[in-house]
């Protein structure tokens, strides 16, 4: 299946990528400039996934645990194998640009271990975040951009 959106999507998506970029270019180190962009478009091509991702977390839960995780992965894979990659992918990526949640986590750790591995030193975590951040929010900005295109 190939992810189509309707024109009353595509004018909500160009309003919405005008508003992302706006917001990332007046301060790049921005966090969650694009969240709402890559929530839209997990309702777009999968609203069961976004409505799942809308409910509540009870209080010891999360996305890996829990009756939400399953709801959650029992949709996931009920999904084309044409965009599940890509909504899960959006899921991931809306966590990281809004530097919240697993994904985030291990991405930001993992690079503050890489630069004390790579170079020998302890990195000022606040400003390797705020490189991250800055690198999500361009992917951000190529994701707009591979859609227009």
């Amino acid at each position: 299946m190939n992810a189509v959106m309707t024109a009353e999507q595509l004018q909500e998506f160009y309003r919405m990528a005008d508003e992302a970029l706006v917001k990332a270019s007046n301060d790049a180190t921005a966090q969650g400039a694009y969240v709402e962009l890559y929530g839209y478009l997990i309702e777009c091509f999968a609203p069961s996934v976004a409505t799942i991702l809308s409910l509540p977390t009870p209080p010891g839960n999360s996305l890996i645990n829990g009756p939400v995780a399953i709801a959650l992965t029992t949709a996931i894979a009920a999904l084309d194998d044409g965009i599940k990659e890509s909504v899960i992918w959006l899921i991931g990526a809306s966590g990281v640009n809004a530097s919240e949640g697993v994904f985030s986590n291990v991405i930001r750790e993992y690079n503050v271990y890489q630069v004390a591995m790579r170079y020998g030193t302890d990195t000022d975590s606040t400003a390797l975040s705020s490189l991250v951040q800055k690198a999500s929010n361009a992917v951000g900005a190529l994701v707009v951009d591979q859609i227009k295109n």
